[in-house]
């Protein structure tokens, strides 16, 4: 059985979330679900970790299904991205199991499945290939190929070289825009110069050829087919590893730069990222804004309440950040009980709207005499990071001498 699926779901309804607990619980699956309402979040997201499945509302707002699809198979390949709409929920996660089933247990694991398209009737080659284990399906058409291989995944498609309505290697091309890992191998009647080197132009697209009739048995084809399996197996497992270590620098990345407590960036990466956002700001002559506070009376209450109470209050003010600020905004634990965020593109009017939000959603958890004293200081084209840190500090302080549990601009 497959465990530990992590799931991402990007959609607005709450109704989906319940859907997918129904379905997995069902399963009996061990799952870790992530749930953003906004296609963009889902992109930052996907970049930050790894997720066997993406469920997509297919009329999200913001950047559409098609764009948000690429993304993601382009920083995960191996995930399984589902496009959802209103009426399929249910039929389109069942339809996702099946796809980590492919993904966690492998296609290898599985009997070999091979496509035969042949419109000749005296090739009878499947009665062969499923003596030797594979599973063999069969159709005469370009057309009914394609319908085929979009509906489910064949190892190896066997194709005829000359076909009533297609060109075999015109067919090949068509097959490899569907699905990039089927092997294609050409079956011809008769051996010729022109095939052969035909077959080496387009070896992106095709394995290799055989020869069918003629004295030629089936050996031949056998052969190139264990080939063919044994060349697929080693890509599969040479993407597994690049996988694996992708997710593994891409997870001690995210450690690197993430406070372990509150679940927000740390001290080091705030440097790094205000470094980054003064020099944007300069360059495009953008206002940019920075928020620094920190708990009022928080040593005393944990003195009083012990060290886990106080971590408590860490992590809700962490919780808070990440839920009052939008998603090009970066918050961070700056100290013990001390916190900022850099907000681009905003004036320090703006970041006042920002700072009230923090302080009154901290404000409704009373942690007893616990407070926000939060400074706000916007940056000063002609000055540098260390003098914008100094003026949002020195409001905070401001702040925090009149009492606390208030908000003071640099300036004002």
């Amino acid at each position: 059985m497959v465990k530990n699926v992590n799931l991402l779901i990007v959609d607005d309804d709450i109704r989906t979330l319940e859907i997918v607990e129904d379905v997995f619980q069902e399963s009996g699956y061990e799952y870790n679900i992530a749930m953003v309402n906004d296609a963009r979040k889902a992109i930052r997201l996907v970049g930050r970790r790894y997720f066997d499945v993406v469920l997509m509302d297919i009329r999200m707002p913001g950047i559409n299904g098609l764009e948000t699809y690429k993304e993601v198979k382009r920083i995960i390949p191996t995930a399984a991205v589902i496009m959802m709409t209103g009426e399929n929920k249910e039929e389109l996660l069942e339809k996702a199991m099946e796809k980590v089933r492919m993904t966690k247990e492998g296609r290898k694991k599985e009997k070999a499945a091979i496509l035969i398209v042949d419109d000749d009737p005296n090739y009878r080659i499947a009665s062969v290939l499923k003596a030797e284990g594979y599973k063999v399906s069969k159709v005469q058409t370009a057309m009914a190929s394609i319908k085929e291989i979009q509906r489910k995944f064949f190892n190896v498609v066997l194709v005829k070289c000359e076909l009533a309505d297609i060109s075999g290697f015109e067919l090949a091309k068509k097959i490899k825009t569907i699905d990039k890992y089927t092997y294609i191998i050409l079956v011809t009647g008769h051996a010729s110069l022109e095939t052969a080197l035909k077959t080496i132009e387009m070896r992106e697209e095709i394995y290799g050829y055989v020869v069918k009739g003629r004295g030629f048995g089936p050996e031949h084809l056998k052969r190139t087919i264990r080939r063919a399996l044994r060349e697929q197996r080693l890509v599969w497992d040479k993407m597994e590893a690049e996988d694996e270590l992708r997710r593994a620098n891409r997870r001690l990345e995210e450690l690197s730069i993430t406070d372990d407590l509150t679940g927000i960036y740390n001290r080091r990466h705030f440097y790094e990222k205000l470094s980054e956002m003064t020099a944007r700001a300069k360059r495009y002559k953008l206002p940019l804004s920075l928020l620094m506070f920190d708990v009022d009376h928080f040593k005393s209450y944990k003195d009083t309440r012990g060290h886990l109470a106080g971590n408590r209050v860490l992590k809700r003010v962490g919780r808070i950040v990440s839920e009052e600020i939008r998603e090009v905004d970066w918050g961070f634990r700056y100290g013990e009980d001390e916190f900022a965020v850099i907000l681009p593109e905003t004036s320090k009017k703006d970041a006042t709207i920002v700072a009230e939000k923090i302080r009154k959603a901290f404000e409704k958890c009373k942690f007893d005499e616990t407070t926000l004293s939060i400074g706000i200081a916007q940056y000063d084209l002609k000055s540098d990071l260390d003098t914008l840190i100094k003026h949002a500090d020195e409001a905070r302080y401001k702040a925090k001498s009149q009492g606390g549990n208030r908000i003071e601009v640099y300036g004002m």
